[in-house]
């Protein structure tokens, strides 16, 4: 286990704003007192979701389980690349309470003609340090979407906005088909430590929206099986 890192524990808050743009949140966000500012280039978040054989993280979200787990592998910008900075990641959440463990990837690649499902099952890094096999994942889905970062002034909070969100299944064929769901709509994720859940109230109270659980992978899942 030296490979992982284990990443403090922090809340996570996220709000579904439909039927509008990234820059409209930027403009809210940037109105709460706790002065949001950016603080990172603008970029492509690719994850690849994997589930047990009998789907347990998708049925623990969709039961309301408060004790749950995602794994992905996840990667940013070019989606075929031989990737530098491709990582292993499990979430873990209790509640609104999440924190990770991650796992650099040495040698990830995708191209055009690979054939996904085989190339995770056999050649990749993964397989090698057992991880796939005993959790006992295949791989389900892959999702993108754009992602814009932000801070606030005292450095406490986090903020980040997603926009552009797609989707495509894995299966036995090589070639992906990526479909835009959350069409018009932004995702607006809050984390911060848990110390500061109180001074966090006062961002949230200018959202007209409600928090929303909103695991990607989870609304990527139903979307993708009312395609098939």
């Amino acid at each position: 286990n030296k490979f992982y890192k284990l990443m403090i524990n922090r809340f996570e808050r996220k709000f579904v704003f439909e039927q509008t743009s990234p820059k409209n949140i930027e403009i809210l966000i940037k109105l709460s007192k706790v002065g949001f500012y950016e603080i990172f280039y603008e970029r492509y978040i690719n994850n690849i979701y994997f589930d047990t054989i009998n789907f347990d993280n998708y049925y623990d979200n969709i039961d309301g389980v408060s004790d749950r787990v995602k794994h992905r592998i996840r990667w940013y910008n070019d989606f075929f690349l031989n990737s530098n900075d491709a990582v292993f990641e499990i979430k873990r959440r209790k509640g609104l309470l999440v924190n990770k463990e991650t796992l650099l990837l040495d040698n990830f690649y995708l191209n055009e003609n690979i054939n996904i499902s085989k190339y995770l099952n056999q050649k990749c890094e993964l397989q090698k340090k057992e991880l796939i096999h005993n959790h006992n994942l295949f791989p389900v889905l892959i999702n993108r979407y754009k992602r814009r970062y932000f801070l606030s002034r005292d450095k406490k909070c986090r903020a980040t906005i997603d926009s552009d969100i797609e989707a495509s299944s894995i299966n036995r064929y090589t070639k992906f088909n990526f479909i835009t769901f959350y069409k018009n709509s932004v995702i607006l994720e809050l984390k911060y430590d848990i110390s500061y859940d109180s001074e966090a109230g006062s961002i949230t109270n200018l959202f007209k929206t409600r928090l929303n659980k909103n695991s990607k992978y989870v609304v990527a899942f139903e979307f993708l099986k009312n395609k098939i």
